[in-house]
């Protein structure tokens, strides 16, 4: 009943911090919105106190034309030319700085191209913050994806996952579920023939966008590997899109798929339903290692959507279908 009760409040309360938000002009009620966030969002700690600092200071010089709050806790702060990113948790701290470290390296790649737009590392003795150069968006976006991904492909390995720690993952749900999950293990570790090179990690046509000169870059690079199974870029970027179409979170979507409700979209090579079944487990948990973070209490219909999931893979595991 308690549980429940606290689950309604930190709802209303995200529903109020969104609202709120939505007010172009910072007012007072921008800081009231940020304040009760540390309630609702898993993400966001002590550090917000810094980050309304810095909220206070640059609202007297700029003029804001949008503000939000990321799922990881980042709060970006639109202007007509570029976008400030602020962190208000430990996080968004690590996401951030992951993402400059990255954009840093694949400017002195052959991928430069990609990443050709302008970001700046802001450190102040509060906390070290982040100003981007405003992108467009891509309105052929699948051709664009195409594209990239094509630009991206590695070299064919005979065993492309081999670079996913399994079990840790398992160790990490197996904590969280409080049931074993043995039956799965025969399964990631079934070697597969793929591609293996860059993995951008969160390859999403949100991602996808298009810089002053025109030319396609990627953005969000703090889930990018040099070196991973690139077949998952793919399947993300696909299952997000399947996101977007029915407005369900990923947890329900992709039990639903392996149970025949949703039809897969993507390209023709994944229609083979054993195949994509193995893939979609193999995806389940490398999405799950990247969204479930140490020290983290995630909210109950998280948990709850996770257990349902994991109980509809390991039920299709269980009925022999390889």
């Amino acid at each position: 009943m308690v549980n429940k009760l606290v689950n309604n409040l930190k709802h209303f309360a995200r529903r109020v911090s969104t609202f709120l938000l939505k007010h172009k002009t910072v007012t007072p009620l921008h800081y009231i919105a940020l304040f009760i966030a540390r309630f609702w969002h898993p993400y966001v700690n002590h550090k917000l106190s810094n980050s309304l600092k810095i909220l206070y200071q640059l609202n007297k010089q700029e003029a804001f034309q949008k503000i939000s709050l990321t799922g990881t806790a980042v709060l970006q702060l639109y202007t007509n030319n570029y976008i400030y990113l602020i962190p208000t948790g430990n996080i968004s701290v690590n996401s951030l700085a992951k993402n400059y470290h990255n954009w840093t390296l694949l400017n002195h790649s052959d991928y430069k191209h990609l990443v050709n737009y302008w970001l700046q590392k802001i450190s102040t003795t509060e906390i070290v913050y982040y100003k981007i150069e405003k992108l467009n968006p891509i309105e052929d976006i699948n051709t664009a994806y195409n594209s990239i991904y094509k630009e991206l492909i590695g070299e064919i390995q005979e065993n492309d996952f081999q670079y996913i720690d399994f079990k840790m993952i398992i160790h990490k749900l197996e904590s969280l579920v409080s049931f074993k999950l043995d039956d799965l293990i025969p399964r990631l570790y079934k070697p597969s023939r793929g591609y293996v090179g860059m993995l951008h990690g969160d390859l999403t046509s949100n991602n996808i966008l298009r810089n002053t000169a025109g030319n396609h870059v990627i953005i969000d690079l703090d889930r990018l590997t040099f070196k991973g199974p690139q077949v998952l870029d793919e399947i993300h970027y696909w299952f997000c899109e399947l996101e977007k179409k029915y407005k369900l979170q990923w947890l329900i979507i992709l039990p639903s798929i392996l149970e025949g409700k949703i039809p897969w979209v993507s390209p023709s090579r994944f229609k083979d339903m054993a195949k994509l079944n193995q893939l979609l487990t193999i995806y389940f948990f490398f999405r799950i290692n990247a969204e479930v973070r140490d020290g983290i209490k995630l909210p109950t219909r998280y948990l709850q959507s996770l257990r349902s999931c994991l109980l509809a893979i390991l039920t299709v595991q269980r009925s022999g279908i390889e």
